[in-house]
Formats: C-alpha cells, sequence, structure tokens
C-alpha cells in the first residue's frame, strides 16, 4: 500500500504542491540558521574584545535565535506532515475505487496490505496494475 501511495502520481503531484507551498518558509528558515551561524562566528572572533555586558547580550540574542529556529523547524515539520496527511487522505478515496475496480477485474474476492500480509503468491500482487491504472487517470 504504501509503494502504491507513493508512487501514485496523483500523490506525487500533491507532494511537489505541498514543498511549494512551503518553499518560501524553508527558505526564510535557511536565511536564519545562515544569520545564526553569523552569530556565532562573531561570538567565537569578538568575544575576547567584548564587554561582558555586550558578550551577554550577543550569547542571549544567539539563544533566542537558536530557539527560533528550533520552532520553525518544529512548526514546518509539523505543517508539512498535516498538508501531507491531506494528500493522502484525498487520494485515499480514489485509490479504494481504482483497487476495487483492479481486483474485481481480476476475480479477487480480498485485498490484503503488505503489512499484514506474511505471505503471498506474487502472481496475486495487483500493486503494479493498481499503479498503471492511477498513472492512466482512474476516476477522480
Amino acid at each position: 500500500m504504501q509503494r502504491v501511495i507513493e508512487s501514485a502520481p496523483q500523490f506525487v503531484a500533491g507532494r511537489q504542491r505541498v514543498v511549494a507551498e512551503f518553499s518560501a518558509v524553508e527558505a526564510k528558515l535557511k536565511v536564519d540558521e545562515s544569520n545564526l551561524q553569523a552569530l556565532k562566528k562573531r561570538r567565537e572572533l569578538e568575544a575576547p574584545l567584548m564587554s561582558k555586558s555586550a558578550l551577554d547580550e550577543l550569547v542571549r540574542t544567539i539563544e533566542a535565535a537558536e530557539r527560533a529556529l528550533r520552532r520553525g523547524r518544529d512548526d514546518l515539520k509539523h505543517r508539512l506532515s498535516q498538508r501531507t496527511n491531506e494528500v493522502v487522505r484525498d487520494l485515499d478515496r480514489e485509490l479504494g475505487e481504482v483497487i476495487a475496480e483492479v481486483a474485481k477485474a481480476r476475480g479477487a474476492e480480498t485485498v490484503i496490505s503488505s503489512t499484514a500480509t506474511v505471505y503471498t503468491n506474487p502472481r496475486l500482487d495487483i500493486t503494479d496494475a493498481v499503479l498503471q491504472k492511477l498513472r492512466a487517470g482512474a476516476p477522480k
């Protein structure tokens, strides 16, 4: 089932939309990461020359930037996961229809996810047929 989902053109297109949707956020996080590295480099180079209060302020700024970057990454990860799950849910209905259609055409009476199957005869595997139908533009 995982292979079908990840290989389905509908999922691939949906995942590309999600990645594009969050590309600006990802770019901002990269800039924030670069800024944080610059602050750390500044601390490394200038610490011996800085007053205690200036150094303390720089350390607080670095710590705040690290926390903000961590929160930003966590938020992005959560939002990406949420949107990817939405893409999978949208595909799920169509996938059920296609699997049922292929299974009926092949005379199968039951379709079992590979995660629950210990052994199956490879000739009974309808994964490739389902993917072929999805690629051909099965019912939407």
